[in-house]
């Protein structure tokens, strides 16, 4: 295992923009119980068994490549080395991020990487991120410059669809849920508490039209999560989901399970986090991603821009930005879109708190401070000249009449018309962004008055036409924060604490019989200790150490007789047999 350098880690997260830097944390490697490494060495073990088979071939390349060593849960930097090769890097993140933040991330090409391990109870499916399904599931597709394009597409899209609230009632809800059935102290009223929410969010979510986000996240979901590639018939696994799965990685490949033909139908696809998937798509290839998130982009209204654009925005209800062909954006809830007589986009407003950006930078004295109410501004050039007004020099200003102290008459193309008198102009990197002006009345199209003279400076936006407009703000640095998993302690039982004790005592060597006969008495899941001591019986017996046989003989006989318990016991339990049998076979 190579040595832990922090600073290698820092330097990575001191690279991000600042916004992202807030949703990354340290790996606190002590805090991997024995329990959780023994967890780990199964599951992956298992996975790499299975998927070098039925896995595409970047699976097997990636697990090489990116540290993903069956012996140890990785250390963040060990997994950035692999990745520096192919222009990407990792994270640590504190369980469920904000959609748009996970999307943000990926359009950095950054994988964030949950720093939690999952618990035994949870071994074949974790309800939360986990080191095993970010490190195992997604990283190693990262091998594939193909899949890595698209991952990184996919984020630039998702990172900039507009979402409702009812999105965030969903996102809040997963994520309390996936807390509350990860942590060791949670209870049963607990959990169902959180389900319930759960299916509430859901439920209002689905009551309304898909947002974008919805959209985009169930394009992720069949593709990213759960996605295969190849024949219908002979599929390769790709997805994360899938990848890191020990059952639905096998059960997505059952002869009697339904697979489909991808294609743009995936979106209208509504998913379960909580349950293994009813069907799975299968892609022809790399480039049919591509394809249909094209189609999917197409609609959306960082593509669209102009008057549809603005109206999605209002739909949607939530905070968005609209950018104008000069680099400003306006960022606010939107609530109207004002038209002129030929149906031309012709004026925008906000309700409530505001602020302007250009280019993704927040516009000094813009913010929602400066702007609590609302914002409007004209969309459109202005009528009777060909110059523009974002690229006019201060000469071709004064020609139109634009000179501080002078009062002015704009009239746009669409009929608006502000006039007042001219104070100030903010210029960004040689572009005019905006015209401030006192005494300032602004008509609509149909005589309307906008804005008057007693409600104060009116700061006239100088961008010409709606290019874009995209969920979230422009200084993408106001996005929200979240409140951290590991706020809440967790509390181990004695008996935890003593199998922990025994966990790593029968991993340095001790006699397996001293560590089944203190064993046996403890409660809990004990299945994959007595696995581990089976091995260690039968490496004994195979050393003629007679006592190893009878070892041996006794934890298998118990092993067989959990194994009747449940379908998913009797698959772990068989697993853990044939793990056991290939590892004693590599050693003889």
């Amino acid at each position: 295992m190579s040595a832990m350098k922090p600073n290698n880690y820092r330097r990575v997260i001191a690279a991000l923009p600042a916004h992202l830097r807030s949703f990354c944390v340290e790996q606190r490697y002590s805090d991997y119980t024995a329990e959780h490494q023994l967890t780990w060495r199964f599951v992956i073990d298992r996975l790499e068994a299975f998927l070098s088979e039925h896995g595409h071939p970047a699976v097997a390349a990636g697990f090489r490549c990116f540290a993903i060593d069956p012996d140890h849960i990785p250390h963040i930097d060990e997994i950035n080395a692999g990745l520096a090769d192919v222009g990407w890097c990792a994270v640590l993140v504190d369980g469920f991020l904000p959609p748009v933040i996970f999307m943000e991330f990926q359009a950095h090409r950054v994988l964030p990487i949950s720093a939690e391990m999952r618990s035994l109870d949870h071994v074949v499916y974790t309800p939360a991120p986990d080191i095993v399904h970010e490190a195992a599931g997604h990283a190693p597709m990262l091998a594939d410059a193909q899949y890595r394009a698209y991952l990184r597409r996919v984020g630039e899209c998702g990172a900039r669809t507009l979402w409702n609230d009812a999105d965030d009632g969903v996102y809040q809800a997963v994520r309390a849920l996936s807390i509350a059935k990860e942590h060791p102290n949670a209870d049963a009223v607990e959990v169902d508490a959180a389900m319930q929410e759960l299916n509430q969010a859901v439920a209002e979510q689905r009551a309304r039209p898909a947002s974008e986000a919805t959209l985009l996240a169930r394009l992720h979901w069949w593709t990213v999560e759960y996605g295969l590639i190849g024949s219908l018939d002979a599929p390769r696994i790709f997805g994360a989901g899938l990848v890191s799965s020990l059952l639905e990685s096998r059960h997505c490949l059952a002869r009697d399970t339904l697979r489909l033909p991808l294609s743009s139908a995936c979106i209208e696809e509504a998913y379960d986090i909580t349950d293994v998937q009813p069907h799975y798509y299968v892609a022809r290839d790399w480039q049919q991603l591509n394809d249909v998130l094209d189609e999917l982009a197409a609609r959306c209204a960082f593509r669209i821009g102009g008057l549809e654009g603005v109206r999605k925005a209002i739909e949607h209800g939530t905070c968005a930005t609209a950018e104008y062909a000069n680099g400003l954006q306006v960022t606010g809830c939107f609530d109207r879109a004002l038209t002129d007589g030929r149906g031309e986009l012709a004026y925008i407003t906000t309700l409530g708190a505001s602020e302007l950006a250009v280019a993704g930078t927040a516009l000094d004295g813009h913010d929602s401070a400066e702007h609590p109410d609302g914002f409007g501004a004209p969309v459109g050039a202005l009528a009777g000249t060909t110059t523009r007004l974002d690229r006019a020099t201060p000469e071709e200003l004064a020609s139109l009449g634009i000179r501080c102290g002078h009062t002015v008459e704009l009239r746009f193309e669409s009929s608006v018309v502000v006039a007042g008198r001219v104070v100030d102009l903010d210029r960004v990197e040689s572009r005019n962004v905006l015209l401030h002006l006192d005494d300032c009345r602004v008509t609509a199209p149909d005589g309307t008055v906008l804005f008057q003279p007693d409600w104060g400076r009116y700061h006239m936006a100088m961008g010409g036409p709606i290019v874009s407009v995209f969920g979230g703000p422009g200084d993408r640095g106001r996005l929200w924060r979240q409140t951290s998993m590991r706020d809440r302690p967790v509390h181990y039982s004695r008996s935890q604490l003593h199998a922990e004790d025994l966990y790593q005592r029968l991993r340095e060597g001790s006699d397996p019989n001293i560590v089944y006969a203190e064993l046996r008495p403890l409660v809990g899941d004990k299945w994959l200790m007595l696995m581990e001591i089976y091995a260690a019986a039968l490496r004994r017996e195979a050393a003629d150490a007679p006592e190893g046989g009878e070892l041996a003989a006794t934890v298998r006989a118990e092993l067989l007789e959990l194994r009747g318990m449940s379908a998913e016991q009797r698959f772990l339990i068989d697993e853990g047999f044939i793990r056991v049998e290939t590892q004693l076979a590599a050693t003889a």
